[in-house]
């Protein structure tokens, strides 16, 4: 055990190439405070870091959907801390879909529905700028609306 939770295991078929040859790769287990030493457990990758080989594994089935969303909530996170996610900053966003009088964009992992302006066309993967109306910090969501060219000369000129 590396503390009361957390173990260190050895994997068995996965290999890691060492000076002597090839070594049994260990990987870290967390939540592993029923585990004692000699125990065997079916053990599932959940993350490999590329620059060192060092796996984290986990009991559970891992789904790779999941995975990419608790990346994007670490990061989203992370950005709330620092306050580039906050009401009135702007950002560069990714047209997903244009329904109606609605644009659906992915603002770096924010999806959200901004109203679309009448004097633009749109298509799936066009690139425009929106600005962060209001963040609720606990869903992870935020609340966009489209900044125009018009609005971004004004800006730079201020």
């Amino acid at each position: 055990m590396l503390t009361k939770d957390v173990a260190l295991v050895a994997c068995r078929g996965v290999y890691r190439k060492a000076a002597s040859g090839y070594r049994r790769q260990a990987a870290v287990l967390r939540e592993a405070s029923d585990l004692a030493v000699g125990d065997t457990v079916n053990c599932y990758v959940r993350l490999v870091e590329k620059s060192s080989g060092r796996l984290t594994v986990s009991r559970e089935r891992v789904d790779t959907g999941s995975l990419r969303k608790e990346r994007v909530a670490a990061r989203l996170r992370k950005q709330i801390k620092r306050g580039t996610l906050a009401p009135g900053k702007q950002r560069v966003a990714t047209v997903v879909n244009y329904v109606g009088d609605f644009l659906q964009v992915d603002a770096g992992g924010i999806l959200a529905d901004i109203d679309a302006p009448d004097e633009e066309d749109f298509s799936e993967g066009d690139r425009i700028m929106v600005r962060i109306e209001s963040v609720d910090e606990q869903a992870l969501t935020a609340t966009l609306s489209y900044v125009g060219l018009d609005e971004l000369e004004e800006g730079l000129e201020e």
